[in-house]
């Protein structure tokens, strides 16, 4: 009797420990699209990560798992906890450019709320040439392309570029579609001169200008 009492006290504690929920991760989060976060619908979405394993870091991203966004734009991944060193999220769709945001893990296991915003894919160039006489190797432009949402991670940078001499070249931009861009450049040849102007840009196509100094 003693014994079966000594079995049931040992096995309780197992037996409540094992019916208690798995701890799991969740991430989930919505997709909308530039510039007034209209609802993206059937975006496809993948999880990957960078695993830990027996405390060695594997530099390979592991998909985690697949899904696509609903008539909400939400999406939800729910899976068991693991050791990773960083998550990656891939959300893409046929009308915009492929969005990827990469951020560590809080816990072991946790909650995290990664809402995404697409933008519409684009290219602009930009052809300069020194043409009027008189031209001068000395003959010098800055030159950018700013007001680019920040919602573009991977567009190009908005600095002034500096070009010197007789050229005869093309600049290319990675910008956002159906947006517009603050083109502004100073031409320097004997006088300084200050130029600006607002471009709209088409998507999903490369739009051009030509600048002639």
């Amino acid at each position: 009797m003693k014994k079966l009492i000594f079995g049931i006290i040992v096995m309780f504690p197992l037996f409540l420990f094992s019916c208690k929920e798995k701890k799991s991760n969740i991430i989930e989060g919505q997709i909308t699209a530039y510039p007034n976060n209209q609802i993206v619908k059937n975006a496809h979405i993948k999880l990957e990560a960078t695993k830990i394993k027996q405390g060695s870091y594997l530099n390979t991203w592991e998909l985690i798992g697949e899904t696509e966004s609903d008539n909400e734009g939400k999406y939800s991944f729910k899976f068991d906890a693991i050791r990773v060193d960083k998550y990656k999220i891939s959300a893409s769709h046929d009308a915009y450019k492929t969005k990827v945001v990469l951020f560590p893990p809080k816990d072991f296991t946790d909650t995290y709320n990664q809402n995404i915003c697409l933008v519409k894919d684009a290219m602009l160039k930009i052809h300069l040439k020194n043409q009027i006489q008189p031209t001068s190797a000395l003959d010098t432009i800055r030159i950018r392309v700013s007001d680019i949402p920040e919602e573009c991670t991977d567009c190009s940078p908005q600095n002034f570029q500096t070009i010197i001499g007789i050229i005869d070249t093309t600049l290319t931009y990675q910008v956002v579609g159906d947006d517009d861009v603050f083109i502004e450049y100073v031409i320097i040849k004997e006088e300084s001169n200050y130029h600006q102007s607002w471009m709209h840009i088409e998507a999903n196509q490369t739009n051009t200008k030509t600048i002639s100094y």
